[in-house]
C-alpha cells in the first residue's frame, strides 16, 4: 500500500475546493482532480475513497462549528440563569458577532454547504441541523420553563424548525447576493435584533433579561 503524504493530502483538499467552487460538485470527477494535482486516480483513491469524501472533508471545519455553535447556545452546557443576565447592545453585538465570524472565516465552506451539496452525504444537512436543533430549543424551553413559571413556552415544533431554516435561508441570500462583510454585518444586526426580542415576546419573557441567544 502507497504511504499518503499529507502534502499531497492537502493539495488534493485544495484543488478540490477550487473546482468545487468554480464547475460545481456535479461536474468535477475525480479524474478531473487528480489530472490537476498530478497524480494516477488510483493514487488519488489512496487518499479518499470518494469524491464525497474529499466534498466532506473540504467543509467539515464549518460543518463543526455550526453544530458546536448550536451546542453551545441550547445543549445541556447552555447558559440560562435569570440572575446573570442582561440585554442590551453589548450582548445584540456579541451574538451578531458570532454570526459574522462563521461567514468571514468560512464563506467559502457555506457555499459549497449550501449550494453545492446535492448528491453528497451532506445534501440534507440543514434538515438534520433544523432536526437537532428542534430537540434542544424544545429542551431548552423545558429548562426555562422551570426558572421562569411565567414563561410561555407552547411553542410548536414546526415554528421552532421554520425559525432554524431562517438563518441558513439568510446566509444563502447574503452568499447568493455576494454581500460584503459590511453589509452582511448590517442584516445580520437586523435578524439577531429580531430574533432576540422576537423570541422574548412569543414566550413572554421580559427582555431585559432574555438573552440567551435563540
Amino acid at each position: 500500500m502507497q504511504v499518503q503524504k499529507d502534502n499531497i493530502r492537502e493539495e488534493i483538499l485544495a484543488v478540490s475546493r477550487k473546482m468545487f467552487l468554480a464547475d460545481g460538485y456535479q461536474k468535477s470527477s475525480m479524474r478531473d482532480i487528480a489530472d490537476k494535482v498530478g497524480i494516477s486516480v488510483s493514487n488519488l483513491y489512496n487518499y479518499f475513497q470518494s469524491k464525497d469524501a474529499i466534498f466532506c472533508a473540504i467543509v467539515q471545519p464549518v460543518v463543526t462549528v455550526l453544530y458546536d455553535l448550536l451546542e453551545e447556545h441550547h445543549g445541556n452546557s447552555a447558559k440560562l440563569d435569570v440572575d446573570d443576565v442582561v440585554v442590551d447592545d453589548n450582548v445584540i453585538e456579541s451574538v451578531m458577532h458570532e454570526y459574522s465570524m462563521i461567514l468571514k472565516r468560512h464563506r467559502a465552506l457555506l457555499k459549497l454547504l449550501l449550494f453545492q451539496a446535492k448528491g453528497t452525504s451532506l445534501e440534507h444537512f440543514v434538515d438534520e441541523y433544523t432536526d437537532r436543533s428542534t430537540v434542544l430549543v424544545r429542551d431548552w424551553f423545558r429548562r426555562l420553563k422551570a426558572i421562569c413559571p411565567s414563561a410561555r413556552v407552547e411553542v410548536s415544533d414546526l415554528f421552532v424548525h421554520i425559525n432554524t431554516v431562517w438563518i441558513f435561508t439568510l446566509l444563502k441570500e447574503v452568499i447568493g447576493h455576494n454581500l460584503t462583510n459590511e453589509e452582511a454585518e448590517k442584516v445580520l444586526r437586523e435578524y439577531v435584533e429580531f430574533e432576540m426580542y422576537g423570541w422574548a415576546n412569543a414566550l413572554n419573557v421580559d427582555p431585559k433579561w432574555f438573552v440567551t441567544k435563540i
